[in-house]
């Protein structure tokens, strides 16, 4: 059975990929040879022409079927895929959003009682670590939701630590809120 992968600029004729060691399928009719069989991996794989220059698809002929190796699949996959750079970027696919979320909800909570980004205007850490230990033993206790706005007490506790690692990245703005670094 042979895997199709579709050139994305002649999306109705895909080339396919045989699992079968060396053969082409089916006559090429009227067009030029390709060359040989090794070649053309080479050629397709290492970049030198896609698989749309050899002319099947813009001549609506039948697609050849190119035996490559795993490798040289991968090869393939990657030119017919844009290039992006995301080394040393962070991969925010590792994040829990279910989680976050809940701590937004805490937010949003803030912002009703108070203001939109009130914590923002910063408070003393020691406040802040209060808040998030009241939260963290009231769980403890076994009370698993905050009365006052029905959300979890874990998600307030994350919001206050949420807002410590915000102070400390900011340090400068917030340097009046922070324990002195020699205590630290």
């Amino acid at each position: 059975m042979s895997k199709p992968f579709t050139n994305t600029s002649y999306a109705d004729k895909p080339y396919s990929l045989n699992p079968s060691p060396t053969v082409w399928t089916g006559p090429v009719t009227g067009a030029k040879p390709l060359g040989p069989v090794p070649q053309v991996l080479k050629d397709i794989t290492e970049g030198i022409h896609p698989p749309s220059s050899y002319g099947y698809a813009q001549l609506g002929l039948n697609a050849p079927t190119i035996n490559l190796t795993p490798e040289q699949e991968q090869k393939v996959k990657e030119m017919m895929t844009a290039i992006r750079y995301d080394e040393g970027k962070t991969d925010w696919s590792l994040m829990p959003f279910e989680a976050v979320e809940e701590i937004n909800k805490v937010l949003e909570f803030g912002a009703k009682k108070y203001a939109p980004n009130n914590w923002k205007k910063g408070f003393p850490v020691n406040k802040v670590l209060n808040s998030c230990l009241r939260h963290l033993f009231s769980y403890m206790r076994g009370e698993k939701v905050d009365p006052e706005s029905g959300l979890s007490h874990i998600s307030h506790a994350a919001c206050n630590l949420l807002f410590i690692l915000y102070f400390l990245k900011y340090k400068e703005k917030y340097s009046t809120f922070l324990p002195d670094e020699k205590n630290t």
